[in-house]
């Protein structure tokens, strides 16, 4: 299951930076890949970074049928 997100992800990432191209080719995709900020995945929200992939992760407990948040700040 795990290999599909990263899959679904890559295309909704390469989708969203094409999304600002002309002509679609791969050097403008390439090159635009860093303008996509904060889109919502099945990983939640991710943003591209000098053309590294940057995840935010939010972690959480189920503690006695209560949620509790365990991120900081």
């Amino acid at each position: 299951m795990i290999p599909a997100a990263f899959g679904y992800n890559a295309v909704l990432s390469l989708f969203t930076a094409a999304q600002g191209c002309k002509d679609k080719s791969a050097s403008c995709i390439v090159n635009n890949i860093d303008s996509v900020k904060d889109i919502d995945t099945s990983f939640n929200s991710v943003s591209f970074k000098n053309r590294s992939l940057q995840v935010g992760l939010a972690f959480f407990q189920i503690k006695n049928g209560e949620v509790e948040d365990l991120n900081l700040g």
